[in-house]
């Protein structure tokens, strides 16, 4: 039997979002019983037939790498007592290394969760820097303060040492939250998808398989969209667009019964021996959204104007293809479509909507052929019937 007893805030906090997403799926994938501060695993091996259940697929997409100072990969197996194995430096063949040698894995019967500073550290689960383990993505927030007035600490970046135990829920959140990796100029950027803190208390006060279940299942849908859209165009309005008008995703949340889904999408970016936030996008899924009130005042069938803007936005029509694209005649006409559209989904403006088909037939004048026809006259065609 294993007490895990949480004492981590839930913020926004990188550490804190993957912890809590790390918990939440060994909630979900394991017999225990779940409170809102402790949770009790049945079996001390809960963890290792976790990781042997680890998706090939899914672990083999997460192309995150380690820094040249991380040692996890070496020093967590030799914490397990597994001689002479270390992985690449890269999270994908750490993961696939666990999932190898899942027998070995074994929490002790009692985890605390709880950040103690100890010198010039902080500590979780362990009681000096010397029982502990590193790595610089699961520090990343000692770059936007894991400080108060009321420690020495405001000036000082701090080193975080944790226990192999919460090494192994890190990896479990990593893996449960990872979406893509994009590269740009030779530069690394990582999205990770979260729950909000509130979600997070809410799933654990309930402490409803069933209910967390759903909520799992709406954020591996969002997950799907975001992957599509961030290989091709990274812009938060078009991401948030997307999400709301997605009428896979607005079912989903009706035929689940649920009020309201809120997430976080971390932007993560790998800059030498170092990791650095670079944004943190609040997204929030209602069941009754502002777009569906307003686009049923304005239009005959609201789900069906949803799902033919999800078609204009998907990566194969000419929006994203060309967004993606600077030397595009018509870029800044997208650029201002979207953000048009951005604003009738989101805020529910009209004008919005009105700026939106407007660029888009800027862009056709810039586009068209000598018949008078383009890729872009079809899209406003294909809104005209709804």
């Amino acid at each position: 039997m294993v007490k895990l007893r949480i004492k981590l805030p839930a913020d926004y906090t990188f550490l804190s979002e993957l912890t809590y997403e790390g918990i939440l799926y060994a909630a979900l994938n394991s017999e225990c019983n779940i409170n809102i501060d402790e949770i009790i695993f049945k079996d001390n091996g809960f963890i290792g037939k976790l990781f042997s259940e680890l998706d090939d697929a899914k672990i083999n997409s997460i192309g995150v790498l380690m820094t040249g100072n991380d040692n996890i990969n070496r020093k967590l197996f030799e914490k397990f007592n597994v001689a002479n194995v270390a992985s690449k430096k890269t999270y994908r063949d750490l993961i696939f290394c666990l999932k190898k040698y899942h027998e070995k894995l074994k929490f002790k019967n009692n985890v605390e969760i709880k950040l103690k500073k100890f010198k010039k550290f902080l500590l979780i689960d362990v009681a000096s820097e010397k029982e502990g383990l590193q790595a610089a993505l699961f520090k990343i927030d000692r770059y936007t303060g894991l400080s108060s007035l009321e420690t020495d600490l405001i000036t000082r970046q701090i080193t975080l040492y944790f226990s192999k135990e919460i090494a192994l829920l890190l990896l479990l959140g990593l893996y449960s939250s990872f979406i893509t990796t994009v590269v740009q100029q030779r530069e690394r950027t990582y999205y990770f998808l979260l729950f909000s803190p509130e979600e997070i208390m809410r799933l654990l006060s309930e402490g409803n398989k069933s209910l967390m279940k759903k909520y799992f299942q709406v954020k591996c849908e969002v997950k799907n969209v975001l992957r599509q859209i961030l290989k091709s165009y990274q812009s938060a309005e078009l991401l948030l667009t997307e999400l709301l008008v997605n009428t896979r995703i607005q079912d989903l949340i009706i035929r689940e019964n649920l009020g309201k889904v809120s997430l976080a999408l971390f932007r993560v970016a790998h800059e030498g021996q170092t990791y650095k936030i670079y944004e943190v996008i609040p997204i929030s899924l209602y069941r009754e959204s502002s777009f569906y009130r307003v686009a049923s005042e304005y239009f005959r069938n609201p789900m069906q104007l949803a799902s033919q803007l999800s078609k204009v936005l998907s990566p194969s029509e000419a929006i994203l293809k060309n967004l993606s694209n600077p030397k595009a005649e018509e870029n800044s006409n997208l650029i201002r479509a979207v953000n048009g559209l951005y604003r009738f989904v989101i805020l529910g403006n009209m004008q919005g909507w009105f700026d939106f088909l407007r660029e888009l037939w800027n862009a056709h004048e810039k586009r068209k052929d000598k018949s008078g026809g383009s890729i872009y006259l079809k899209l406003l065609k294909m809104l005209s019937y709804v």
